[in-house]
């Protein structure tokens, strides 16, 4: 909703501000730099985006829940396999051992994704700003 006092808006108000700070420079040329950012942020689908990290951390929670009360239940076929192999994977599909070392091996690489995505979303709100 548009602020009006009388006849004079919002937008009104800071022309003419832009105009007292600086006389020399065209208000509406630092208008347009300065909202370049506001038309670049009407792409981002901020709402979908913080919808897919809660349905991420969900996925996450389920995991963990998984590695915390059924962990036992996993079978460990390969317990002598070397525990070092795919420590330190960053792609689920490269994820290789026992059930339970892939379960927690996936737990690892999700939360390190979490962790990216999050600062992806806050640098991007930070742009949209």
């Amino acid at each position: 909703r548009d602020f009006k006092l009388g006849r004079m808006s919002s937008l009104h108000f800071l022309c003419a501000q832009l105009c007292q700070a600086d006389e020399s420079r065209n208000a509406a040329e630092v208008l347009t730099n300065e909202l370049h950012a506001v038309a670049v942020a009407t792409d981002i689908a901020c709402q979908n985006l913080s919808q897919a990290i809660r349905a991420f951390d969900h996925d996450i929670g389920m995991i963990q829940a998984e590695c915390e009360h059924a962990g036992d239940e996993y079978e460990d076929e390969l317990a002598d396999m070397d525990e070092s192999f795919g420590n330190d994977v960053t792609n689920a599909l490269e994820i290789r051992g026992s059930a339970r070392q892939r379960l927690d091996r996936l737990q690892k690489v999700l939360q390190r994704l979490r962790e990216v995505m999050s600062i992806d979303f806050d640098e991007t709100g930070m742009l949209a700003r």
